[in-house]
């Protein structure tokens, strides 16, 4: 279990969602987030440029916020354990509109006991004629809508590992974003170039990836891909997938796959899948009156690895996580995750 101690956000806009996160299961995740522009998994700031995130009249906000967690965490398997925690995380940002059409966006954070401090963001949103929106800068930008297993593409270093909500705020480094979004009714069309900064410029620190959303009805469906830069120190064959999102008597529903495969064999007309994964899940969020808010996601991955020298090529793996929390009318909310 454990204790915030959190305080409100003031003008707390700080980018948008992107177009697949489920409201009811936001709220309640969320409350186990560190980083102020986090929907938990997926964050797109560049849809937020039509929205300055500022009044009317205003040029110029602050905005931040401070969290305090404290409490006790409970190993059970394989060996049980028990070990206090504690960690404080503040984050401090502006939004800044020089033009009706453009808005400069920056976020700094800093973290206790580890001591991290960082420019966690620094982007400008810009709307080309009413039909482009065009994002460049440091905007830590993310794809994926599971709660339990990592299905960002853009995050290297995150294929196949459990989703943190404790990560470093830190982990997309020295990185620029390029991101083109172009709305197609309901849907949208968006790509996104990665450049890692380094001693040299070169194109081989350039990552692209781009995808395709649109809703049918009550169902979303995205198709995507990513071709990995040729430096990146987590180098990987280029991959492609797709994903659906719906809400089934207001249990949000997610399936997502991936699969890595050669260009040589594409050239060859000998497609070979490579390692591939699929995670479905299921989330449900409840909120009541008198006993504040519940939640649960379970979620299943299987991983196919070709390239495995030993043992089963597939794996399984079955993760489940549930949430508690009770605002106490008050700045104190205890929560236990």
């Amino acid at each position: 279990g454990e204790f915030d101690a959190a305080s409100s956000d003031y003008a707390a806009e700080a980018g948008g969602t992107g177009a697949d996160g489920a409201a009811d299961d936001e709220g309640l995740f969320s409350l186990f987030d560190d980083a102020e522009d986090s929907e938990g998994v997926e964050s797109a700031p560049v849809t937020a440029a039509a929205s300055t995130g500022t009044t009317d009249e205003k040029k110029f906000e602050w905005w931040g916020s401070l969290t305090a967690s404290g409490g006790i965490s409970f190993q059970m398997f394989p060996e049980g354990s028990t070990s206090p925690f504690a960690f404080m995380s503040n984050t401090l940002g502006f939004t800044a509109k020089p033009f009706d059409d453009m808005v400069v966006r920056g976020s700094f954070y800093s973290e206790f006991p580890e001591f991290n401090f960082a420019l966690t963001s620094l982007y400008f949103d810009y709307i080309m004629n009413d039909l482009l929106y065009i994002t460049a800068g440091k905007t830590g930008t993310s794809w994926g809508n599971s709660r339990i297993f990592d299905t960002n593409l853009l995050d290297d270093e995150g294929d196949g590992k459990v989703v943190n909500p404790y990560a470093d705020e830190t982990a997309t480094g020295n990185r620029f974003d390029a991101i083109l979004t172009l709305p197609i009714w309901k849907g949208e069309i968006q790509g996104v170039g990665m450049y890692a900064i380094g001693e040299e410029i070169s194109k081989d620190n350039l990552s692209v990836a781009a995808k395709i959303q649109y809703p049918f009805g009550p169902v979303s469906v995205e198709l995507f891909g990513r071709k990995w830069a040729t430096s990146d120190a987590y180098y990987m064959h280029p991959a492609v997938g797709a994903s659906l999102t719906t809400d089934i008597f207001r249990n949000h529903v997610n399936l997502w796959g991936m699969t890595h495969f050669s260009p040589d064999d594409i050239k060859d007309l000998d497609f070979k899948p490579g390692i591939s994964r699929f995670v479905g899940g299921v989330s449900r969020v409840i909120e009541t009156n008198a006993w504040g808010k519940f939640g649960i996601a379970a979620e299943y991955q299987l991983t196919y690895d070709p390239d495995k020298a030993e043992g089963d090529k597939l794996t399984h793996d079955v993760g489940v996580t549930f949430g508690w929390s009770h605002a106490l009318g008050s700045p104190f909310s205890p929560a236990v995750r």
